[in-house]
């Protein structure tokens, strides 16, 4: 048995689907159950013939006999438009480790029944589905942390300068975490525990970059960043940034590095 899918995708209200006979075998029989409730059709022979669907999706079978044998194929057939949806922001989604969150799901009004939903959170679970009509909302413990594959990368690596913080014990140390997640991390919370660290929220902009980029400063010493620039996340000046490389647009802004080594020389009476 083979098993197809066909699509129109359109704001009509009903489809018309043409199916042709290719088959170059002496078949003796042919018989087509639509799916939709209309009535079978069977003959020993078609070239070509053409059926109407509303708006759906319906399960349609194709019955082949020849030569005392049988073939089926099933097709998926799909009318309506193209789906639509919207996941929203619950609020506040820095939690503890199994707290449940609920995110709204609109827009999903026009969609065309029988239209799939697939909820993914990136925190191990498996994928929640749903046909449609879909709920309102969907809520979902997270019992790990839930980090996409780049997110999960500088995580990694902020938890290799922990280890390394806490195997030098160095006077004054730093850490630069653009993605903000380093808090929710076992071992920051552990090194919270053992040191002062404390924790600034900072844009790229306030150090002549020219987009915002907030990102978190993480340090043992009292450095204070410079304050905020007055505008929000994304904001981009009137340089545009197209013409640099990924590594341009991630490294850090030169005036923040000498920023911290200038601090670092004073507190420590570098020469």
């Amino acid at each position: 048995m083979a098993l197809f899918t066909l699509e129109k995708c359109s704001s009509d209200a009903a489809a018309i689907f043409e199916f042709t006979n290719a088959s170059t075998t002496s078949n003796t029989g042919y018989k087509i159950i639509w799916g939709d409730g209309a009535p079978d059709s069977v003959f020993s022979t078609f070239t070509i013939i053409s059926h109407s669907y509303n708006i759906g999706t319906y399960p349609l079978k194709f019955i082949v006999t020849g030569n005392g044998c049988t073939d089926t194929a099933t097709y998926y057939i799909y009318v309506g438009s193209n789906p639509a949806v919207g996941l929203g922001n619950p609020g506040n989604t820095t939690i503890c480790t199994g707290v449940s969150l609920t995110f709204p799901i609109t827009g999903t009004s026009t969609n065309t029944p029988g239209t799939i939903y697939t909820v993914t959170f990136n925190d191990g679970s498996a994928p929640v589905t749903y046909t449609h009509p879909v709920p309102s909302d969907v809520t979902h413990n997270f019992a790990n942390g839930s980090f996409l594959p780049s997110a999960k990368m500088y995580l990694d690596l902020c938890v290799k300068s922990i280890q390394l913080i806490r195997d030098l014990n160095p006077v004054i140390w730093f850490i630069e975490n653009p993605r903000g997640r380093i808090v929710e991390v076992p071992e920051y919370r552990k090194l919270m525990q053992e040191q002062n660290v404390y924790l600034h929220l900072m844009t790229y902009s306030s150090y002549g970059s020219h987009s915002t980029k907030p990102t978190y400063l993480l340090t043992n010493s009292s450095f204070v960043p410079r304050s905020c620039m007055p505008y929000g996340r994304g904001h981009k000046s009137s340089v545009l940034v197209n013409n640099l490389t990924a590594v341009q647009r991630s490294s850090m802004p030169e005036a923040l590095c000498m920023d911290v080594a200038n601090f670092c020389k004073q507190k420590l009476s570098w020469a």
